[in-house]
């Protein structure tokens, strides 16, 4: 964060190291969290959203990926009621809840 003359910047995450990166920020309709994907090691894109007041980081696409590093999540965009992210998972669309973290897939052509 900085404020609007850019003084005084913030940064919200701590690095991912050699490897890593966050891409493809997003804010939430109400401005309080950042969704965006990371990618760690060659390890496939997660979406991770962060509070901006407190820093915590979470990773919301963690249990849907489990056991599997052949499925990337990507391209997040809040949905207009802030409790939703879309997301491209492995070419497909998806919606997650991001309290519960609830994947529902969306068939192509619906």
């Amino acid at each position: 964060t900085m404020n609007s003359d850019g003084s005084d910047q913030l940064p919200l995450t701590d690095s991912l190291g050699s490897g890593g990166s966050y891409d493809r920020p997003a804010w939430s309709p109400d401005g309080t969290r950042i969704a965006m994907e990371a990618a760690v090691g060659g390890m496939m894109s997660e979406i991770y959203i962060i509070d901006v007041q407190t820093r915590a980081l979470v990773n919301v696409t963690a249990a849907n990926s489990r056991d599997n590093n052949r499925i990337s999540h990507e391209s997040p965009a809040w949905l207009a009621d802030g409790e939703r992210i879309a997301l491209v998972r492995n070419d497909d669309f998806a919606i997650i809840r991001v309290d519960d973290s609830e994947l529902v897939k969306v068939n192509r052509g619906q």
